[in-house]
């Protein structure tokens, strides 16, 4: 849950500072670290990659979640 939280604040740190092009870095990055972090863990690959691949979305999702203002203001404005 905490890793969860975390990545979903990532996500909504890199909206506010990139463009959508860091998210595929980011998520590569992330399961990557998600799945390598834990050699000596007894979990087996189908929980780490589980474990990663909610982590990608969390990111993704936090990214959504920071770029939403921005998005809202593009579709309500009134064309010049």
């Amino acid at each position: 849950m905490q890793s969860f939280a975390l990545c979903l604040a990532i996500g909504v740190l890199l909206a506010q500072t990139f463009r959508v092009f860091v998210l595929a870095a980011a998520t590569v990055l992330i399961i990557v670290v998600g799945i390598a972090g834990d050699t000596a863990g007894t979990e087996s690959l189908w929980i780490k990659l589980l474990v990663a691949g909610t982590a990608a979305t969390a990111l993704q999702a936090g990214y959504l979640i920071g770029v939403g203002p921005w998005i809202n203001q593009w579709l309500l404005a009134k064309p010049t």
